[in-house]
């Protein structure tokens, strides 16, 4: 079930510049948090192994696009002396949060159960949507121009 995620993340990721060309980087992270949220949200009301598959589809989507995303934004943004040292503290953030997300998530499975725990992070995910819209927001005044779309 868990290679559905996967091979989604995959077919995404290899298609990330198609995406990437309509919407900034703030936007992508925007749509890649909604995706993952719908996803964590389905997968928390998954009831067969079927509405399962499509929940990790739908998350694996999401997935797909949240690693170009981080490492395409490092690498336009940062001086080019540093850009490999900051790509590679993105990388080993992401390992460390993979390590941490048990121990992260184990309060929620004590107070609840696995598909609260999803719901819990769906939730957490819409709030980051929002805190991203009102950054754009207050860039945009900061800056007197468009800063994304």
């Amino acid at each position: 079930g868990i290679s559905v995620q996967s091979m989604a993340g995959a077919v995404v990721a290899m298609n990330y510049r198609a995406i990437k060309a309509k919407f900034c980087f703030c936007s992508m992270y925007q749509i890649t948090f909604g995706i993952l949220a719908l996803g964590y949200f389905l997968i928390s009301l998954s009831n067969s192994y079927g509405f399962y598959l499509v929940s990790l589809i739908v998350s694996g989507i999401g997935v797909g696009m949240l690693m170009p995303t981080g490492n395409m934004w490092i690498i336009e943004v940062a001086p080019a002396n540093i850009r490999g040292k900051l790509v590679g503290n993105a990388s080993t953030a992401t390992f460390i949060g993979m390590f941490l997300s048990p121990i992260i998530i184990q309060p929620l499975l004590h107070f609840g159960s696995i598909s609260f725990a999803f719901g819990a992070m769906s939730v957490f995910l819409i709030i980051v949507i929002f805190a991203l819209a009102q950054l754009k927001k207050n860039s945009q005044k900061i800056s007197q121009e468009k800063v994304c779309v």
